[in-house]
């Protein structure tokens, strides 16, 4: 009797809790807590990681008569997690640098040049003097013929007469062939002039002047016709 008495609140108590009105309600926390610190170099990296989490289950039931169940259920997990790494970071930079450098450097060169001239010798006074007659012939040749142009030989200084009467003065008398430009006129010419140096190289013509020298009872200054036979008179 007994038995069947505890079987049937039992039973009594199964049908109240399957029909009774039933409340749950969840409570769910979760905290997460993160802490980095970098340090470079090298680089350390700490990482802390702490997860809480409480979920707390209450569960009511009315059971008829006027009971009340309370089921209370709170699981806390608590998880931490410790990270420690090292990490070694290495760069490397690779720059190009162009320099460019301008430099203004003034440079003064002196330089001293010892020329030493030949004293003024014969025989640049007798180029002076092919030099300067050479427009003195052609200018009597056309007074005299009409001929603006032509050939002038001048016989060598060995085969003229010279006089120094002064330093860098010279006289020179002598002949000077001269053919029309066709070569069908032969002229022949002497002359007596006097070519003073002027200073300067003695070697360039335009440092010498050409002038008439003093007249004497032999020769006359200046240019004159002669009779006489030339040399390759009969020249084709």
């Amino acid at each position: 009797m007994k038995n069947l008495l505890t079987l049937a609140t039992a039973v009594i108590l199964v049908a109240a809790f399957l029909s009774c009105e039933r409340i749950e309600k969840v409570t769910e926390t979760e905290y997460v807590h993160d802490i980095k610190y970098i340090e470079n170099p090298p680089d350390t990296i700490f990482k802390l990681d702490t997860l809480y989490r409480a979920d707390t289950v209450i569960i009511r039931d009315t059971v008829e008569g006027g009971g009340i169940d309370t089921v209370i259920i709170t699981n806390i997990i608590r998880d931490t997690v410790r990270i420690h790494d090292t990490v070694t970071i290495t760069n490397i930079i690779h720059d190009t640098i162009t320099v460019t450098r301008t430099i203004h450097d003034t440079v003064t060169v002196i330089d001293t040049v010892e020329t030493e001239f030949c004293p003024p010798y014969a025989h640049f006074a007798f180029v002076a003097l092919q030099y300067h007659a050479d427009a003195e012939v052609i200018a009597f040749i056309n007074s005299e013929f009409g001929y603006e142009d032509g050939w002038v030989y001048y016989l060598s200084i060995m085969m003229s007469e010279m006089s120094n009467p002064s330093t860098g003065v010279y006289d020179f008398y002598g002949y000077i062939d001269y053919w029309a430009p066709d070569w069908s006129g032969y002229y022949p010419i002497e002359y007596y002039f006097r070519v003073s140096y002027l200073g300067g190289d003695v070697s360039d013509p335009d440092n010498w002047q050409l002038s008439d020298p003093p007249s004497n009872a032999k020769n006359q200054p200046g240019l004159h016709l002669v009779t006489r036979t030339a040399a390759g008179e009969n020249k084709d």
